[in-house]
């Protein structure tokens, strides 16, 4: 069998062209929405959830509502304490953020010279932080009252406080204690218990606060008594979290079902008698997860546990273990997905159909309660950047899909309940064929989505159906032409305006602009035009499509890719010979005026230059590509004078890829306002992509910023309107 592959001679990369030092993002005022979860603390009255990219959640009701507080984007919270209502926690091992007012906002700081910081510890209404060779004791206004020195025969640091004593490693099969009562110190030669020969060095340390203390040799937890001053092996551990309440131990993990195909949560208790793990949770979990990394499990009394994880997980218990209620979760945000309403409110279809939503600003976000196989089982159901939606408000939307190779009882997939549960149903009638590669399209006329598809029956039975439907997501009206293909179709003050060709059109590169005034009853070609076929002189196989058509206000934006075969190569794969190709990219950029019924070409790429979105923001048009090293952004104030590019920078953050990933044809989705839009990108300091809202920066006053110049102490908070955007 031969295979035939193209492969792009460039390579995409997270950086834009430097053609100056900008930096995009520096006119932008950012909130990083996503994040991965480290730890949770509880003072008895709030809880607080923390983690990477300065992201804190808090709870002040038991955990039925929550709120976000944005640090600096480069905090990395790695655990926070409390004495009494206070909070005090670790950022980026070297400083300590804290809050006064039971988390609400936050202040940070700076030990003298800057220590690396192991651990934080609290005993009655001291903190303890454990740096290299020492322990310094602090008090609430982290003031130096005593230290202890800390001398260990190895490299690793850590402590944990049980009863009155804080304990930590002394090295190679030892621990050390301090009694904080009298201040006096000891320590356990673990051989003794004749649980080890040659023991290592004891790590992971954890206790149950009052006698017990656990420690992990490798991946086997041992357990140590300081009433019984007894040691012994309890069980080899999996890699998840795990803690101690009362004289039992827990542990938490996900696993991926291999027939339902999404993951069910494993609540774990040791059994010491029998020596093993006992699932202790009801296997009935009430969302639909797939994905879930946990970091982090605690016991906030006997019967409220809370767990955290990565993708900003959050799930809790109220019954000690045996029931779980999924607070929060956001593992999988495809950016061409995202639907942004107020806000408040926002939406993202995610691939197998999984519908995610947040109602709070993006603090939280949830996925619906309701799974089915259907959604893995029918291909169009596979990536949320390619299915045609449509939300009438936050409340109520729905998915198409449509598969002819797979018979199914829908082909559709809808929400009235703001995506808490999602519904199926098949709609007669509404089918897509795009054999010819004509995309399915959803605009909005006159207040209704009216969806786009394109059936290929044969060359006398070609059909282009435009389909108003309603709120109980039904077919209204259909309507029809027939030896056409729209590849996109864009809406202008209810008059419809659509970029297509004539199926029996000889000529390839040759395009029309189609109008309708009257709801696609009615279609006028308006005026013919023709793409550049080759771009330049010397180039001799060369693919050109249609690649992305965008309107802004009364211009019509038209991107042409041509994709140059420079060589190939054969490979045997598998007992196949597969053909690469190796490839050049280039674009070229085209506007239609519709006030002046004009078309022009207004830009061409430089080889290995690809334009991929032309959108406008801040009162300034934007085009997007990516090119050999860099992506890069091109503004111009109006298109009538172009005006040579600039080309922004891209430092931590990479480029939007919303952009890149979003279908062509389609119309923005994550653009709320002409200033206030939210994107994914790249984020190299935690090496992961991140969902960020952004808005554009708005004018200091002079008096303003010598007013911030003349501070001196850092001082992080929770401005209102949520989420913070000040640091002074």
């Amino acid at each position: 069998m031969k295979k035939i592959f193209l492969i792009s001679g460039f390579l995409l990369i997270n950086a834009f062209c430097l053609l100056s030092q900008i930096s995009f993002y520096d006119a932008l005022e950012l909130t990083r929405v996503s994040a991965d979860f480290n730890g949770v603390a509880y003072n008895g009255s709030s809880i607080i959830v923390y983690g990477n990219g300065g992201v804190i959640l808090r709870s002040n009701n038991g955990g039925t509502t929550w709120e976000q507080t944005n640090l600096a984007d480069t905090i990395n919270i790695l655990g926070v304490i409390n004495v009494g209502s206070n909070y005090y926690g670790i950022a980026n091992r070297r400083q300590i953020v804290y809050s006064y007012d039971n988390g609400k906002s936050w202040l940070l700081t700076e030990l003298p010279n800057k220590p690396y910081i192991y651990r934080l510890l609290t005993h009655q209404d001291k903190i303890y932080a454990i740096i290299e060779g020492k322990i310094l004791v602090l008090n609430q206004n982290l003031e130096s009252v005593k230290e202890y020195s800390l001398t260990t025969d190895s490299a690793y640091y850590d402590g944990v406080v049980v009863g009155n004593k804080l304990v930590y490693p002394l090295g190679y099969g030892k621990l050390g204690y301090i009694n904080l009562d009298n201040e006096q110190k000891d320590s356990i030669r673990l051989d003794a218990y004749k649980i080890c020969d040659e023991c290592p060095v004891p790590i992971r340390l954890f206790s149950n606060k009052s006698n017990l203390i656990y420690f992990f040799f490798g991946k086997n937890l041992y357990q140590y008594d300081f009433k019984l001053r007894d040691a012994k092996f309890l069980f080899t551990t999996i890699s998840a979290p795990i803690t101690a309440w009362n004289d039992e131990v827990f542990q938490i993990y996900s696993a991926k079902n291999p027939i339902r195909k999404i993951d069910s949560i494993y609540f774990m208790k040791f059994d010491k008698i029998n020596k093993q793990l006992l699932r202790i949770n009801a296997p009935l979990l009430d969302r639909f997860i797939v994905g879930t990394i946990f970091t982090h499990i605690s016991f906030l009394s006997e019967d409220t546990i809370i767990a955290v994880g990565r993708d900003k997980l959050i799930y809790m218990s109220f019954d000690g273990g045996i029931n779980w209620e999924l607070k929060s979760l956001l593992n999988d945000f495809i950016p061409a997905s995202l639907l942004l309403f107020n806000r408040e409110n926002a939406q993202i279809i995610a691939q197998y159909t999984r519908f995610f939503h947040t109602n709070n600003g993006g603090a939280t976000w949830l996925p619906q309660k309701n799974y089915s196989p259907v959604f893995y089982e029918n291909s169009t159901f596979f990536n949320g950047a390619s299915t045609a939606g449509y939300f009438f408000s936050p409340m109520k939307g729905f998915v198409f899909g449509e598969s002819l190779l797979q018979s199914y009882d829908t082909n559709i997939v809808y929400t009235d309940d703001g995506s808490e549960t999602i519904k199926m149903k098949k709609v007669e009638d509404l089918q897509h064929i795009a054999s010819s590669g004509v995309p399915k399209l959803i605009i909005t006329s006159f207040g209704k989505p009216m969806l786009i598809t394109h059936r290929y029956l044969g060359a006398s039975l070609d059909f282009q159906i435009f389909q108003i439907i309603n709120e109980d997501i039904e077919i209204d009206t259909t309507k029809y032409i027939m030896g056409t293909e729209f590849y996109s179709v864009l809406n202008r003050n209810d008059t419809l305006f659509a970029i297509g060709r004539y199926t029996s059109d000889s000529l390839s590169n040759r395009y029309y602009l189609f109008y309708s005034p009257d709801t696609a009853s009615t279609w006028i070609e308006d005026f013919s035009f023709s793409f550049d076929t080759i771009p330049n002189s010397n180039s001799k196989e060369v693919l050109y499509t249609l690649a992305g058509v965008n309107m802004i206000n009364d211009k019509i934006f038209l991107t042409w890719n041509f994709t140059k075969i420079i060589g190939d190569t054969i490979m045997i794969i598998g007992g196949d010979t597969v053909r690469f190709f190796l490839t050049e990219n280039t674009s070229n950029l085209y506007v239609i005026n519709l006030k002046e019924k004009s078309f022009k070409k207004i830009f061409q790429s430089k080889s290995d230059e690809v334009i991929s979105k032309i959108f406008r923001l801040n009162n300034r048009y934007c085009i997007a590509g990516s090119g050999k090293k860099y992506f890069y952004w091109d503004y111009f104030e109006d298109i009538g004078s172009y005006i040579e590019p600039i080309r922004f920078i891209f430092k931590r953050y990479g480029p939007p890829q919303t952009i890149f990933m979003e279908s062509g044809y389609m119309p923005n989705r994550w653009i709320l306002s002409d200033t206030l839009f939210a994107f994914v990108a790249y984020d190299s300091l935690y090496r992961t992509n991140a969902l960020l809202y952004a808005r554009v920066k708005q004018a200091t006053s002079a008096v303003e910023e010598s007013q911030i110049e003349e501070k001196n102490s850092l001082y992080i908070s929770r401005p209102i309107p949520n989420p913070a955007r000040n640091a002074t």
